[in-house]
């Protein structure tokens, strides 16, 4: 009886030790395709050739920023790698303090390396074709670095498919709407791009799969980039909710399905050590979302730092102050 206790046991163990082994190599090999070195050092920085963004912020030690970065995907022919989600999430470990500050993607700037200007959204992919996703990633994160103030240490870059995967790998996301939503202006339409068919939430709480979730972090027609900004903040706050609520990551069944998904439709600098202390720091640490301060840059705000016009028939933002000093005193309130 001892030697079948012994064996059967011995057994289970040679189980769990073969289990965490392929976590392990699975873990690795996944981070090995998402991982870019983006070499982001003093010496390999972009150069600024128009004169409106300042030096680089110094980062603080008590004080992680961090950009998640939103695209259609690689190799989409309509603008796939354009960063129309441009979202800093600033973590301050002092105060445990959390702020998600939405910068919006037709803000109008120098580009990097470079004697143009063009939207925001669109730094991203002038870096990766100057030289692939680490370029792109480093050229977003010191230009919004330099436009908030707030020293970037690292880059998500997440598209459609990896999103709709997450939300629905992790059961869905409760959103509560104080009004009814409706977009019927860009979804399910024909040829012409008549006849949408409306994408339709109601008022109250509404359970959002992956699919309907992505409708409702996309749509702007029929509202704005301002208010899809909100919405996405409004989306991310649920996803954090259920996560942590649930000890989702915790689970490792869960943890290969999201390592799955993730290989192939996620790209970032921040390495699994990086990762894994955010990560146990969001769990232990006494945030919850009553401390978590949101803002979305706009046109319409009391602020009034900026102002909308056209130029050559494209739609853009430009800070009134003619600089980006009063979006750097905001960005600075936000996160102290």
């Amino acid at each position: 009886m001892k030697k079948i206790f012994f064996n059967s046991t011995a057994f289970i163990i040679l189980i769990i030790l073969t289990f965490l082994f392929f976590v392990f190599i699975k873990t690795s090999f996944t981070f090995s395709k998402i991982s870019v070195d983006s070499s982001n050092t003093k010496g390999s920085l972009p150069v600024y050739l128009l004169p409106e963004l300042e030096d680089l912020p110094d980062q603080k030690t008590d004080q992680v920023n961090i950009l998640l970065l939103g695209i259609r995907g690689e190799g989409d022919p309509f603008g796939g790698l354009l960063t129309d989600a441009l979202m800093l999430v600033s973590l301050n470990q002092k105060t445990n303090k959390v702020a998600l500050i939405s910068l919006p993607r037709d803000l109008y700037i120098p580009l990097p390396n470079s004697d143009k200007r063009d939207k925001l959204n669109a730094v991203y992919a002038w870096g990766y074709e100057k030289g692939g996703v680490g370029t792109g990633i480093n050229y977003i994160k010191d230009t919004i670095s330099r436009i908030t103030g707030l020293y970037v240490s690292n880059a998500i870059i997440i598209n459609f498919k990896a999103f709709e995967e997450f939300i629905d790998a992790i059961g869905g996301v409760d959103v509560n709407l104080k009004a009814d939503f409706i977009e019927d202006k860009q979804w399910w339409c024909d040829t012409q791009g008549q006849n949408c068919r409306a994408f339709f939430l109601p008022k109250g709480k509404n359970h959002l799969n992956g699919e309907t979730a992505l409708f409702y972090v996309r749509s702007r027609f029929s509202s704005s980039d301002f208010d899809r900004a909100r919405r996405q903040q409004e989306v991310f706050l649920a996803v954090k909710q259920k996560v942590f609520s649930l000890g989702f990551i915790a689970n490792p069944l869960n943890a290969l399905r999201m390592l799955d998904l993730l290989g192939n439709n996620v790209r970032s600098d921040m390495g699994i050590n990086k990762m894994t202390e955010l990560i146990t720091y969001a769990k232990k640490s006494e945030i919850s979302l009553d401390d978590v301060t949101t803002f979305v840059f706009d046109n319409t705000s009391e602020e009034g730092i900026l102002y909308a016009k056209y130029l050559d028939g494209r739609y853009i933002l430009l800070p009134k102050t003619g600089n980006f000093s009063e979006i750097k005193k905001k960005c600075l309130e936000l996160t102290e």
